[in-house]
């Protein structure tokens, strides 16, 4: 099981959040070459679908919904799928859940 600790998504990439396509597809391609970067760490193979497991440590004890969480994390999950060289749809199943409040917000992600 591969074990990542990601920033908790920037809230610009939140889909409630309106932004201009432009500023926005700069966070974004940031945030996927960070999970390509950080996935690229990993020397295994992986063959077949693969469970993804997200935690979100939030910075606050506001609530949030875990599908917006989910949309927010799809750049750093693309990466993560390219630095491990396999396609995105292998993540199977994605299970989501929400941490404690944390003054270091984060997202742990478990992989296999």
């Amino acid at each position: 099981m591969i074990r990542l600790i990601l920033p908790y998504p920037p809230p610009e990439l939140n889909p409630n959040k309106r932004l201009h396509w432009t500023a926005k597809m700069k966070i974004k391609n940031a945030e996927k070459e960070m999970g390509t970067t950080l996935a690229l760490s990993y020397q295994g193979k992986i063959i077949g679908d693969c469970p993804l497991k997200l935690i979100f440590y939030p910075a606050t004890k506001r609530a949030f919904d875990l599908d917006n969480a989910l949309a927010s994390m799809k750049p750093a999950i693309d990466g993560l799928a390219i630095g491990l060289g396999i396609n995105d749809k292998q993540f199977c199943p994605i299970t989501l859940d929400r941490g404690e409040c944390d003054k270091n917000p984060r997202v742990e992600v478990f992989i296999g």
